[in-house]
């Protein structure tokens, strides 16, 4: 092969190749396709704003709370309640397919904290908590997938807040330990579930005090002090339900139930009663006591002797008949600094906790006959 038939080869097979190459593109196919878009349909979603509070009925006011109206019980530090008492709280609906589309907002009540326990209470749109209705409140609990934000305007097309108020039914239809959540369900029948609290509510607690021993002052002579056995006071709230139990202790004057009234007064006044308390869990006595007292002219002076035994006030029903706040606690112990239920840390008995009693009389000089006189004191415990 001579050099030009080479040349001519290489050519040739050039140009075979650029035909090839050219007549691919002009081949070409149809395929045939469908798009089919489904219908999207959005649950609803629930979200708490704000915390819970908790109202009493106030028939009675408490330290803090109830003294001007309709206020938080600020009182209640552990999570139990009782019949009459309600939790309100505020939550955030959103369904995307538009807020009408929600059917029920509504309180459960159950054993697990789970959804689909029993539905309580119906919540409502009206008697909001929220101060601005307009916005996505500061307090509501967004999560990190949210797709809103704080202080966005609030969508009336898509959102809505409803007010819960859940009232705390008898004993017999709510006790023990329950889980409080909130449902939302639409009209697809698809339902979101919040709890409120990551702690169970003990609901309906029983609450119980119990006196171990005899007051009585058999040694008793005319001019001299005589002193009553000890008497233990015990916290029988149920175990688990955290009741705590703030402690006082009043009296009334004592009455002759003899004859003999020639030389002893028909009745022995208070004052002549003392006691000396100590807090069994804390180790707080009445040597610790700060002797605070709001004086008017229905009490008597808190003030210890020389014993350190405290004077008793009067009283016939708890906060009867002044309040007993400041003047009947029966030990006045290292301040409460928070201010909520309660004044005196070494004056609150948990479930099972226990305080020791002893009281003393002073017999008068001119009681120089026998006599049997009857009195009462009285031991109250207020749940906080």
């Amino acid at each position: 092969m001579n050099k030009s038939n080479f040349i001519v080869f290489l050519t040739l097979i050039n140009i075979l190749i650029f035909l090839q190459f050219s007549s691919s593109v002009s081949v070409g196919t149809g395929v045939n396709s469908e798009l089919e878009i489904e219908e999207t349909i959005s649950p609803p979603e629930i979200i708490l704003c704000g915390n819970i509070s908790m109202f009493d009925d106030y028939t009675e006011p408490w330290r803090n709370a109830g003294r001007n109206g309709n206020e938080p019980l600020v009182e209640r530090i552990n999570h139990n309640a009782f019949e009459g008492e309600q939790f309100i709280f505020t939550a955030l609906i959103t369904d995307e397919d538009g807020i009408n589309n929600v059917k029920d907002v509504y309180v459960t009540v159950g054993d697990s904290p789970i959804q689909g326990n029993e539905l309580e209470v119906n919540c409502n749109t009206d008697e909001l908590s929220i101060i601005n209705e307009t916005i996505i409140d500061p307090s509501c609990n967004l999560d990190e997938d949210s797709d809103f934000e704080i202080n966005d305007s609030l969508d009336s097309e898509t959102q809505d807040y409803y007010l819960c108020v859940f009232t705390v039914e008898t004993p017999e239809s709510l006790y023990g330990l329950k889980y409080i959540g909130a449902e939302a369900t639409d009209y697809n029948n698809l339902v979101d579930y919040i709890q409120i609290d990551q702690t169970p509510w003990y609901l309906n607690p029983i609450i119980a005090l119990s006196v171990e021993g005899d007051i009585d002052f058999d040694n008793a002579k005319a001019g001299r002090d005589s002193y009553s056995p000890k008497i233990t006071i015990t916290n029988m709230a149920d175990e688990g339900s955290g009741v705590i139990m703030d402690m006082f202790l009043s009296g009334t004057d004592f009455y002759n139930i003899t004859e003999i009234t020639d030389s002893c007064p028909t009745n022995l006044k208070l004052e002549n009663f003392r006691y000396f308390a100590e807090n069994l869990m804390n180790g707080y006595t009445s040597r610790d006591d700060l002797l605070i007292d709001t004086i008017n002219e229905n009490t008597i002076l808190r003030d210890k002797d020389n014993e350190d035994y405290i004077s008793i006030d009067y009283g016939i029903g708890f906060n009867n008949p002044e309040p007993f706040y400041e003047n009947t606690e029966v030990i006045q112990a290292e301040p409460n600094i928070f201010n909520t239920g309660y004044g005196y840390n070494a004056n609150i008995l948990y479930p099972g906790e226990k305080m020791e009693v002893k009281f003393k009389f002073r017999t008068p000089s001119e009681c120089r006959n026998s006599g049997r006189y009857n009195g009462l004191f009285y031991f109250w415990g207020e749940n906080i």
